[in-house]
């Protein structure tokens, strides 16, 4: 997956789950501003299940943040 593919599919998941970008270099800091949440991502894909692992991870949480 190159790099701006996956730039954009990353920021349109975080973007759902209610995060935004705090810093960017080696890793992308994300904040959720209403729950001063942080996640880190890297900024680069090393492989194609980066974005599941990512969007499988996020969507646990909100299960366990809403039960």
């Amino acid at each position: 997956m190159n790099y701006n593919k996956y730039n954009s599919e990353l920021r349109k998941i975080m973007k759902f789950h209610g995060y935004t970008v705090l810093r960017k270099k080696n890793h992308i800091i994300w904040i959720n501003p209403t729950t001063g949440e942080r996640y880190v991502t890297p900024a680069s894909s090393s492989d194609g299940n980066v974005l599941k692992r990512i969007n499988q991870k996020l969507n646990r949480q909100k299960v366990l943040i809403r039960s």
